[in-house]
């Protein structure tokens, strides 16, 4: 009798042991859960049916994963002890750089890591295709009348290289983008703003304003504004330097580079601010889908129509972009089709790449 007791009091607490977790979170789970960070779908619980039995094991392993009680908690905690305690990177294409500072180190979406170390250079015939596509592009649209810029983002990388991690060295003097801009200076005909170096100045003439989010991958506003500034400058419109407007603060946000470590809420938020340009001149949105077309009339602006063929970084110039140009459109690359120029007939066409994506030069958009 003593034996059927002890066993069944050791059944009784292996059932307690693997059933309090839900039992704890049926209960409380609404006090205790807190919404995913990861950026997927979760996976659903599966039909079991006989046509698929072979399958079913595999799909409701995912979905009980996927919903394990406690899980998000837990990720967070192991996300937060890789961070904190171990300094160590839980996505292989983040990298923790120095005073709270991450960094993308994808080798597959760009070539972040290749242009700051020069471990990857364009060949011969890599640049003598960039340097054809680059010529056809302007030649085509002179034909119809349409001035062509080149502007190139500089990597977060580059510009804030001091807080990389030690073990990744210098960057490199010999890279991609500067093989780009030898060869241009071959074709001193082909116009291109690379605001590197009035990114630069502001950065050591007011050290304590970042132009780039700590845990993002893109500028932020202030750098959105140097940058539009240099290409304003480029199309002949004067706007204001930086450091004599004002900013103001609205808001924070976790960075893409956090949520990329399942870390949201555990990293510094990015605090944004914006630049006050008291330009007078009234703007008219006519389309704004942002992975698509967005569009702007500027009563007021100087007359130029600008078709901009973008990537994300333009996001933060485009606030100051629309109210200097009478006609704007912003073309994010994803939608975009050479057709849209040839129909819009723009005084300016400007293919807005950042420093990663240098590859696609090689190919022409026109």
């Amino acid at each position: 009798m003593k034996r059927k007791i002890s066993m069944l009091l050791l059944t009784a607490a292996f059932l307690v042991v693997l059933f309090s977790p839900h039992i704890v979170w049926g209960l409380f789970s609404e006090q205790l859960e807190i919404e995913s960070s990861e950026k997927r779908a979760l996976a659903s619980l599966p039909d079991f049916a006989i046509e698929t039995i072979e399958e079913y094991p595999k799909a409701f392993e995912a979905y009980y994963n996927d919903h394990l009680p406690f899980r998000n908690r837990l990720i967070r905690l192991y996300n937060s002890l890789q961070v904190h305690l171990f300094r160590t990177s839980s996505n292989k294409d983040v990298i923790l750089g120095e005073d709270g500072w991450l960094f993308y180190a994808s080798r597959t979406d760009g070539t972040t890591m290749e242009c700051y170390d020069g471990s990857v250079l364009f060949s011969d015939e890599e640049l003598k295709r960039i340097e054809d596509s680059l010529l056809g592009m302007q030649q085509r649209l002179a034909e119809q009348g349409i001035e062509f810029v080149l502007f190139i983002a500089p990597n977060k990388e580059r510009m804030y290289s001091e807080y990389m991690p030690s073990y990744l060295g210098e960057q490199a003097e010999d890279c991609m983008l500067n093989q780009v801009f030898a060869l241009l200076e071959k074709h001193p005909s082909i116009r291109i703003v690379y605001p590197y170096e009035e990114l630069m100045a502001y950065k050591q003439a007011h050290p304590e304003q970042n132009l780039y989010y700590k845990t993002d991958t893109h500028w932020n506003d202030l750098g959105g504004y140097i940058g539009a500034r240099a290409l304003l400058t480029e199309l002949g419109i004067d706007a204001a330097p930086l450091d004599q407007l004002e900013t103001v603060s609205i808001g924070d946000e976790e960075g893409d580079l956090t949520g990329m470590l399942n870390a949201d809420g555990l990293l510094e938020k990015n605090f944004r601010k914006k630049v006050i340009t008291n330009t007078p001149n009234h703007v008219k949105a006519l389309a704004e889908i942002y992975d698509g077309r967005m569009e702007y009339m500027a009563e007021g602006a100087p007359q130029k129509k600008v078709f901009i063929r973008r990537d994300s970084f333009s996001t933060a110039m485009i606030p100051y972009l629309k109210e200097n140009l009478s006609h704007s459109i912003f073309m994010h690359y994803i939608n975009y089709d050479a057709q849209q120029v040839w129909d819009e007939k723009p005084d300016v066409f400007v293919l807005e790449i950042s420093e990663r994506y240098l590859r696609w030069l090689r190919n022409p958009v026109l």
